[in-house]
């Protein structure tokens, strides 16, 4: 009886003690800072559609090696010869561009999130659908 209440008793002990050596592993998710996405198709790839930080969004062609493409936009991303705006999320997503120096010339379009690594812009002008997919 002895020995038997011993063994129960050093089980415990063993099992508090391990449960209190183990150490806690967390994992801390943060939200991407950015979000790249290039034209589809031969008219589109040299396009690009871009999301920072503070959720704007701004359009450009350009003819860089893509890997230079994510350093361009951070750099000119407050360029005045740029096309820019701010998603509206409402029922139906809208997003209006325009270029800070050619105020007058502005795209409109409505927004589809096809997946997490498909955007399509379509002009609310003319119903063509421009597609982009994520780099």
């Amino acid at each position: 009886m002895i020995k038997k209440t011993l063994l129960i008793l050093m089980i415990n002990i063993l099992v508090i003690f391990s449960a209190s050596s183990q150490e806690v592993e967390t994992i801390t998710l943060s939200k991407q800072k950015t979000t790249l996405y290039q034209g589809l198709g031969e008219e589109l790839k040299d396009w690009y559609f871009y999301f920072d930080a503070d959720s704007l969004c701004y359009l450009a062609q350009l003819t860089i090696p893509i890997e230079e493409v994510q350093n361009w936009f951070d750099k000119r991303k407050n360029s005045n010869n740029i096309f820019k705006g701010k998603m509206d999320l409402g029922q139906y997503p809208t997003l209006m561009l325009s270029k800070d120096n050619e105020p007058e010339t502005r795209m409109n379009f409505y927004v589809t999130f096809e997946s997490q690594l498909r955007i399509n812009l379509n002009s609310v002008e003319d119903g063509v659908i421009y597609e982009f997919i994520k780099k």
